[in-house]
């Protein structure tokens, strides 16, 4: 096989990747103390978090949460630890896709996600809710993969 016919083929793969399978983000930047959960609420199936970005960009200007991820919440019900799984692998949120951002993204962004009905803490209940938080994603690494500055963050929130 021609040794040019085989560099071709590879550099039209990568250039395809994102066509095929999409754009995703992955946390590039670690940052801390850049991000927060600032409330959750729950109801029968869902749960709503408040998450907002403190950091600024270099200009000073307001960033916006651009995905979520490795989501998780966990409760204590009859002596027995419950964890409920949101999101495993992070998502956009806030009218981001890909690289592209939306004029009315929100800081702080509430966004409300399902789960199964039964999982529902009691009311009272203590609940710890972890996830990661994305932001400044505006540069693609050409695989498909979307580079943002990420914190991992907790928050403990009562039923």
């Amino acid at each position: 096989m021609n040794h040019n016919y085989i560099i071709i083929l590879f550099f039209v793969f990568f250039l395809n990747v994102e066509k095929t399978y999409g754009c995703h983000p992955t946390g590039y930047d670690y940052c801390t103390d850049a991000s927060q959960i600032q409330n959750v609420t729950f109801s029968p199936g869902k749960i709503s978090v408040t998450t907002n970005i403190i950091q600024k960009d270099a200009e000073g200007n307001e960033q916006y949460t651009h995905a979520l991820g490795h989501f998780t919440f966990g409760y204590s019900k009859n002596n027995k630890n419950i964890s409920v799984r949101i999101l495993k692998k992070p998502v956009f949120t806030n009218n981001q896709h890909c690289a592209d951002k939306s004029s009315d993204q929100k800081n702080p962004l509430t966004s409300t996600w399902d789960f199964d009905q039964g999982l529902t803490p009691p009311s009272g209940t203590s609940v710890g809710v972890w996830l990661s938080t994305y932001w400044a994603c505006n540069l693609s690494d050409g695989t498909g993969s979307i580079l943002c500055s990420h914190e991992d963050i907790s928050f403990t929130a009562t039923a």
